[in-house]
């Protein structure tokens, strides 16, 4: 690993302190941002932390952003191809992440579902997908999901399940999630709290 010394000196501290037993158990081992230079061994420090004998940290964890880094990279040509209509493209792009287990591109795929973009509209289907990528704290999904629940689009209507699901979702700044508890509020008279998720929805 070339010219990080200072890097994986820190992650051997964490890692020792874990070991002895002298971290916050209420806390995790550590968190880690590898910045530098292609080549310098960012990567192969980050396999090498997942892959050792102990395996300290989730392979999961890496190999879910090793797919965002890669969906990054096309998620702006399936926008484009999107807003031109050109939604079979798009979705072509999008369904492979979707299938390996990306939340972003799970929630996508079931708007498209829920749209009835490139597939027949099936918001079943679509509710489907959004629990997938919920199941992973995807807030943009928490909101649909929670939107499905109050209302009983397309799934059974279950109110409370739908106030914890857009309740979840604020928490994580989803804007429409506020939006949606606003409103629901404002139906219920209760004005204090309507204005107060719309006040947090506008500045979000």
């Amino acid at each position: 690993v070339i010219g990080q010394d200072e890097a994986v000196l820190s992650i051997s501290k964490a890692i020792r302190r874990n070991r002895v037993g002298i971290k916050d158990s209420n806390k995790p081992i550590g968190s880690f941002i590898f910045m530098g230079s292609t080549g310098v061994g960012k990567t192969y420090l980050a396999k090498k932390l997942v892959n050792g004998e102990d395996h300290i940290f989730s392979i999961a964890n890496l190999i879910r952003k090793e797919l965002q880094k890669e969906f990054d990279e096309i998620t702006i040509k399936a926008y484009e191809l999107r807003t031109e209509g050109k939604y079979d493209q798009a979705l072509e792009l999008v369904q492979p992440f979707a299938d390996k287990g990306l939340a972003v591109a799970q929630h996508i795929v079931g708007t498209f579902h829920y749209f009835g973009e490139s597939v027949p509209e099936d918001l079943v289907k679509a509710s489907e997908w959004f629990h997938k990528a919920a199941d992973q704290e995807c807030p943009e999904s928490l909101s649909m999901l929670g939107h499905q629940y109050l209302y009983g689009v397309g799934i059974p209507r279950d109110e409370e399940k739908g106030i914890d699901l857009l309740i979840e979702a604020s928490s994580k700044s989803n804007a429409y999630a506020c939006y949606l508890l606003g409103k629901y509020f404002h139906a219920k008279k209760d004005c204090f709290r309507a204005s107060g998720f719309y006040v947090l929805g506008i500045n979000l």
